[in-house]
């Protein structure tokens, strides 16, 4: 599986079964945490072990985009690669963390 082809479309060829961690959004809590909870999941380690999520993606956008997109009850969802994973995250507080081979 391939990650983003330059288009944005990071891991659009992912199925079901790549699925590694389907969470949500607490109450309050801000998505990039969410984001970062749900990798640590994926990777099995604590979310302190995890290089920052700003080192990978603009979280200032991300969080601009869905909260924008939470606003309007539009059907926003932004994917982005990261290392050995594909992170889907939508408007609506859901976040997945599916895996992709990079070869």
């Amino acid at each position: 599986m391939a990650p983003d082809d330059g288009a944005g479309n990071a891991g659009n060829d992912l199925s079901p079964d790549d699925l590694l961690v389907d969470t949500h959004r607490r109450d309050s809590e801000p998505t990039v945490h969410a984001v970062a909870r749900a990798i640590a999941t994926a990777q099995e380690v604590p979310v302190a072990e995890l290089d920052p999520l700003y080192e990978h993606v603009p979280v200032d956008a991300l969080e601009a985009l869905l909260e924008g997109a939470d606003e309007r009850e539009l059907p926003v969802e932004i994917r982005f690669p990261l290392e050995s994973h594909v992170i889907v995250v939508s408007a609506g507080d859901s976040v997945s963390v599916l895996a992709y081979d990079k070869t």
